[in-house]
């Protein structure tokens, strides 16, 4: 009986082991399952966040190319303005040359009055004396 015994021992040790073994397994399993859910909440989590970098990425392309069209319109427009003040510039230069002449032109213009009232003084002045002269002899 006591080889019954130990043999009745070996084997409830065994089948212990074995619902260790298969509950141990059955936990496994369970785990690898909730890790297999969690990679694919993960992994859709990431895709979404992969699409949302895309888009991103694209407005900033767009956003790029906006910057880089109105940094060229900028730089033309500075470049017709310069070209316009240029421009300007030399008529401006043409009409203060002009006013230098009109001015010089005014000068002699005042210059020759001047001239011409101090030889009309002269002239009246001589007047004056012939006439105080010949009052004079009167």
């Amino acid at each position: 009986m006591e080889f019954r015994s130990t043999n009745l021992h070996h084997l409830n040790s065994a089948v212990t082991q074995s619902e260790a073994a298969a509950l141990e397994l059955q936990q496994l399993n369970s785990r690898i399952s909730s890790l297999e859910t969690s990679i694919e909440d993960q992994t859709g989590e990431l895709n979404k966040k992969d699409g949302g970098i895309k888009q991103l990425e694209k407005v900033i392309e767009e956003k790029s190319n906006s910057l880089a069209s109105l940094q060229s319109k900028v730089q033309l427009l500075q470049e017709k303005g310069w070209l316009e003040l240029k421009e300007r510039g030399g008529e401006v230069d043409a009409r203060v040359n002009e006013f230098e002449k009109q001015v010089v032109s005014l000068i002699k213009e005042i210059e020759a009055q001047n001239k011409k009232k101090e030889e009309l003084e002269a002239r009246a002045n001589a007047a004056e004396k012939k006439i105080e002269g010949a009052e004079f002899e009167a």
